[in-house]
């Protein structure tokens, strides 16, 4: 399913790709799937069970982390679904693999842009192939 996701959206325009992305999220929120969204299932439950931040602020995390989480995934330039994204407190981290430190440096710009972004801090790594080339180039 993700490579048919991925391939419907890179044939839509940024506007459709958001919304597309937005009612996948709202059909996962209704089927009471929202753990396994934001915090990857059971391991997920368990950090925010163990959570010292108040509902309202786990809340507001979930928000953010949906909102950077659908603007990666309606830019061209990056993989979102390489992606993920973890909100502490409106703290954003990034984590996954990005094809050059560009497309990091894009992510990282997108998603200081959201609201309630407090900072964001990048634990993306460059593929393995890209590592190569750009040692070669030094």
């Amino acid at each position: 399913m993700g490579s048919s996701l991925s391939k419907v959206l890179a044939e839509r325009s940024p506007l459709i790709r958001v919304g597309v992305v937005l009612l996948f999220v709202g059909a996962l929120a209704m089927s009471g799937c929202v753990a396994a969204l934001i915090g990857g299932g059971a391991a997920g439950t368990y950090a925010i069970a163990k959570s010292e931040r108040s509902a309202g602020e786990i809340g507001s995390d979930a928000l953010i982390t949906m909102k950077v989480k659908a603007k990666l995934l309606a830019d061209a330039k990056v993989r979102g679904l390489n992606m993920d994204v973890d909100t502490n407190l409106g703290n954003v981290t990034l984590t996954g693999v990005a094809r050059s430190q560009e497309e990091i440096d894009r992510a990282m710009a997108i998603a200081n842009t959201v609201d309630g972004v407090k900072s964001v801090k990048s634990n993306l790594q460059l593929r393995e192939e890209q590592k190569g080339k750009e040692a070669g180039d030094s």
